[in-house]
């Protein structure tokens, strides 16, 4: 979705939008079934794994795309994860900046729209 051209491609664009959103969805419904705001009941690997990957999406996705990842309202889960997450200073140490995720990922991926 990140990497097309919405101008050429809007129906595919759409879909690919949809079909994130699906995603989203899930990974919403799996923070919310525990009883804090990680993926398993408490600070885990599944976090530091996943911890890249949704720094990116929540940078690359608002600056290319508008989409704000990273909303209370409309993803509370995922924002408290995030909160949570900054809360680790082990986390802070490692966290880029938006900045630098915006600019990096159009090279490994062919180029973002």
């Amino acid at each position: 979705w990140l990497c097309s051209p919405s101008s050429v491609h809007a129906s595919v664009d759409q879909r690919c939008a949809m079909m994130f959103e699906d995603v989203v969805r899930k990974v919403e419904e799996k923070i919310g079934e525990t009883s804090g705001p990680f993926l398993l009941e408490k600070f885990s690997t599944a976090d530091i794994v996943l911890a890249p990957y949704i720094e990116r999406m929540n940078a690359s996705l608002f600056y290319y795309k508008g989409y704000r990842l990273r909303d209370p309202k409309e993803r509370p889960r995922i924002s408290s994860w995030f909160d949570a997450m900054e809360a680790h200073a082990t986390y802070r140490g490692t966290q880029s900046d938006i900045h630098t995720h915006v600019h990096d990922l159009p090279p490994q991926m062919g180029g973002c729209y």
